[in-house]
């Protein structure tokens, strides 16, 4: 037997040369360390690459449309494949080299399997039990007959089917019925018409005042204007389709300059509301602030947006940062409570911050999806726990609070127990030691409690679960 061959080798080796043999020994006990701590890299490096494949909306910062969609479970694997088939025919927009079934979402290159497979849902709410569609007491809303029709038809009875005459015979009653509809979209035409006089007294030409907002032999009228301002800033067209618009419904052809005049003329007379708004914004108790990232001209840009319950100003600028948030011109004004995730750029501001419990409960949703790191899931428990006494059962008892917030910090000293401090930087090692997503995520929740836990002592600060 090679191994018993291998063993009687070794114990003669032992005996004849007991130092080469212990030198030998110690070559393999650190051979074997060196293999241990390089397995346990790739072991460490496996489990964030799988945590990397597995994000989507619901345990991450990934927009909803990043989302990868796994094969219908409710489809046999027949079907699948036929509409895995059927989608490879539409090749409509190149550059998503991975995904050979659905090639118009540039940014997904690696799903091959996702081919028109139907949309899996990554809410972060739970299903209630409750049955689809309204739920009882709900008040619905539909058409209800108006006691103030614009037109009323009369529909007369003339004759009998037996052939008598009913035209004299007097209605007992009648059936209503109304049909709600929009009026027709021919263009209405004004013609504005200024009278010219000479006075016979001093001889000097009067003109009549026109209004306002007529100031050129031809124009569009503010109704179209804010028409074209609702569907391009409203309903989010392009140019060109909302140009196809008008020649459909008005039989009118306005060209894109056109269109872009209209908005840089709103810009101008929005000018008194944007500074209100501001100074609205400005004395609200508290403000919620994000950014997302947008394309403009190619080029990424970020789309800012700081709001209340009721109000929301936006900005788009090509940087994240609180560069585009002091040009904003409120948060560097603003003393309430600021909810925001953990970008940097929000903490210069001299306010009280509040950070946002959706965007944790996302990433405590990785880690336990991608990590299966069990303090995770008793986090996200506590949260709803936390959630279901504020907010279902409307209480708020300061020893039950305090209870909270004792339980929240001994579930972040278990999660620190599964994530052990990195190693400490080597001689000669350049560059910080890389942490774990969990570990940074359990720093943060450590050393931001009072921020994080905000929302269970001031009622302004909205949950989001």
């Amino acid at each position: 037997m090679p191994h018993d061959y291998l063993k009687d080798k070794i114990f003669r080796f032992v005996v004849t040369d007991p130092e080469g043999a212990t030198d030998l020994i110690k070559i393999y006990e650190s051979t074997l360390s060196n293999y241990e701590t390089h397995i346990n890299i790739q072991e460490q490096r496996i489990i964030e690459l799988e945590a990397r494949l597995n994000q989507n909306s619901s345990n991450s910062s990934f927009p909803p449309s990043r989302d990868i969609y796994p094969p219908n479970k409710n489809k046999t694997d027949d079907e699948n494949k036929t509409n895995n088939k059927n989608n490879k025919s539409d090749k409509g927009n190149k550059g998503n080299k991975g995904n050979k079934g659905n090639k118009g979402n540039k940014g997904n290159k690696g799903n091959k399997g996702n081919k028109g497979n139907k949309n899996r849902n990554t809410s972060l709410r739970n299903k209630s039990g409750k049955k689809v569609g309204g739920q009882q007491g709900h008040k619905g809303t539909t058409l209800e007959l108006n006691n103030n029709p614009h037109e009323t038809s009369n529909i007369e009875v003339n004759t009998c089917p037996c052939g008598n005459d009913l035209s004299d015979v007097e209605s007992e009653k009648y059936i209503r019925r109304q049909v709600f509809d929009t009026p027709p979209v021919d263009p209405r035409i004004t013609e504005f018409r200024a009278e010219i006089k000479y006075c016979p007294k001093c001889g000097r030409r009067i003109v009549g005042p026109f209004p306002e907002n007529v100031n050129q032999t031809v124009q569009y009228g503010d109704n179209l204007k804010a028409n074209a301002l609702y569907i391009k800033n409203q309903i989010f067209t392009s140019y060109e389709k909302e140009k196809t618009y008008f020649i459909d419904q008005y039989c009118i052809s306005i060209s894109p300059a056109t269109l872009i005049a209209f908005e840089k003329n709103a810009h101008k007379t929005l000018n008194k509301f944007e500074y209100d708004l501001r100074e609205e914004l400005i004395k609200s108790s508290v403000l919620n602030a994000d950014e997302t990232g947008l394309r403009v001209i190619g080029e990424r840009w970020w789309l800012h947006s700081i709001g209340n319950e009721h109000l929301t100003l936006y900005a788009v600028h090509p940087k994240r940062g609180s560069v585009a948030t002091d040009e904003m011109g409120v948060l560097p004004q603003y003393d309430g409570v600021l909810v925001h995730d953990f970008w940097v750029g929000y903490s210069k501001y001299n306010c009280t911050h509040s950070y946002c419990n959706a965007h944790i409960m996302r990433e405590l949703n990785g880690v336990w999806e991608g990590y299966k790191q069990n303090w995770a899931k008793d986090m996200i428990d506590l949260y709803k726990q936390i959630y279901h006494y504020l907010f279902i059962e409307d209480r708020k008892d300061p020893l039950e609070l305090e209870k909270f917030r004792i339980k929240y910090m001994k579930i972040i000293e278990s999660g620190f127990k599964e994530n052990p401090p990195p190693a400490e930087k080597k001689a000669g090692q350049r560059g910080r030691v890389k942490n774990s997503k969990p570990f940074n995520l359990l720093v943060r929740l450590r050393d931001y409690e009072e921020d994080i836990l905000r929302f269970m002592y001031n009622s302004l600060v909205a949950v989001i679960l």
